[in-house]
């Protein structure tokens, strides 16, 4: 790798130092227990993802109303959920409950949906003892207003 650099055929773009790395893992961790805490407690209006410690590399996305709209939110959050995947998720439309189904036998990672729905999985997940956590990723009905918006003008 160093002879690559000497010869040019590589070059640096930036260095981020490990006070970075852990300063924002310190902050999506709490970002996502305060999104857990927010869900559990009815406060959380809008979308998100919780994931399982399965190798699935599918995400179930369970918003059935303005799929494309919902879509291109989870597009625009592709660096993060690669990080979470180890590669490019493959995202498939569900329901709610075939997405716990899917969880359950390890053929989903991830669920995106509502906080509503996602509240229900959470719960459910705990009867059974599966383990998950939420993603720091969150949406807002207006993020879904913009997305629906950027969606019909592409089309």
């Amino acid at each position: 790798m160093l002879d690559a650099v000497d010869k040019s055929e590589l070059s640096s773009i930036g260095a981020i130092s490990d006070r970075d790395i852990k300063s924002r893992h310190d902050k999506e961790s709490v970002l996502s227990l305060q999104l857990a805490n927010d869900i559990e407690q009815f406060i959380a209006v809008g979308f998100g993802i919780i994931a399982t410690e399965n190798r699935s590399g599918v995400l179930c996305q369970t918003m059935m109303d303005s799929p494309k709209a919902h879509e291109h939110l989870l597009e625009s959050k592709r660096d993060r959920l690669e990080y979470e995947f180890q590669s490019a998720p493959t995202v498939q439309s569900t329901s709610t409950d075939f997405a716990f189904i899917s969880m359950q036998r390890g053929e989903c990672r991830a669920v995106y949906g509502s906080a509503q729905n996602l509240k229900t999985l959470m719960e459910a997940m705990k009867l059974v003892k599966m383990k998950f956590h939420v993603l720091p990723i969150w949406f807002s009905s207006d993020d879904l207003t913009v997305a629906a918006e950027a969606v019909a003008k592409i089309e």
